[in-house]
């Protein structure tokens, strides 16, 4: 089981992000309405030494469908490691449901008491 922290009731884990030998602990936003897998910045890219291999189009809240840069790393939880897409954007870091799935999770969220779980 994975706890995380709500703040702001916005929900954040902390999640590993590995390619090659670069590893990174990143804080990250759980976005239930984003079904892909991580949203990365370029710094954050950039310090794992990732290089764009394809685009994916992604279709924003306002309805406008863009070309997005993405790669691919690994992370993982518990023991479980799973592959997984990233795109590559300015602004803060988050996982989508493609994240949970993969790496087999569901996410338990206690309003009253602001506490975060994801628990297979």
């Amino acid at each position: 089981m994975i706890s995380g922290k709500v703040h702001f009731d916005r929900p954040y884990i902390k999640i590993l992000i590995r390619w090659g030998s670069a590893i990174l602990d990143v804080v990250v936003l759980i976005d239930t309405g984003f079904d892909g897998d991580i949203r990365i910045s370029p710094d954050i890219a950039q310090g794992l030494g990732l290089s764009v291999t394809h685009t994916e189009s992604i279709r924003f809240g306002d309805g406008s469908l863009q070309n997005i840069p993405a790669s691919l790393v690994y992370s993982e939880m518990e023991d479980i490691v799973a592959s997984l897409e990233v795109i590559i954007l300015p602004g803060d870091p988050y996982i989508g449901i493609g994240f949970l799935k993969k790496l087999q999770y569901g996410m338990h969220f206690n309003p009253t008491r602001n506490e975060l779980f994801l628990k297979r």
